[in-house]
């Protein structure tokens, strides 16, 4: 707890990938993590973490890095590749939110869809049992 965060969940979700659920400190009298969240999605192979303000933006960088080998901080711009527009809608919308760095409200805005549904697409493409629903 060097940094001043405390990690209240890991998870392997790969030889590649490992998230983080964090939170900024420990309430002595409840005697629980409370205040600000984050979590933090680490790449493995090139020892590079990020952080993700919600599970489905972390959910989308994970994506991103373990089926496309997209590191997300490279990516500039929001054109999309050709590998991922091909993929389909689901792609797209792991894609905007994980490399481009658009919230879900923004990406639902792009693609013309509705909140809950880029939040679906982002569902759909994980491959369940990488975290339970926490974070």
């Amino acid at each position: 707890m060097a940094d001043g965060w405390s990690t209240l969940k890991r998870y392997d979700t790969s030889d590649r990938v490992t998230i983080f659920v964090k939170y900024k400190r420990f309430d002595e009298y409840r005697k629980e993590l409370v205040g600000e969240k984050r979590i933090e999605i680490l790449d493995n192979q090139i020892n590079q973490r990020q952080s993700a303000e919600t599970r489905y933006i972390a959910r989308s960088i994970r994506l991103l890095i373990d089926r496309y080998d997209i590191k997300p901080r490279y990516e500039r711009g929001d054109s999309i590749p050709i590998e991922i527009a091909l993929d389909g809608r689901p792609s797209i919308a792991v894609y905007l939110c994980g490399a481009v760095g658009y919230s879900i409200a923004e990406t639902a805005e792009k693609m013309d869809v509705t909140k809950e549904t880029v939040e679906k697409y982002i569902l759909r493409l994980e491959e369940p049992p990488y975290w339970s629903s926490d974070p």
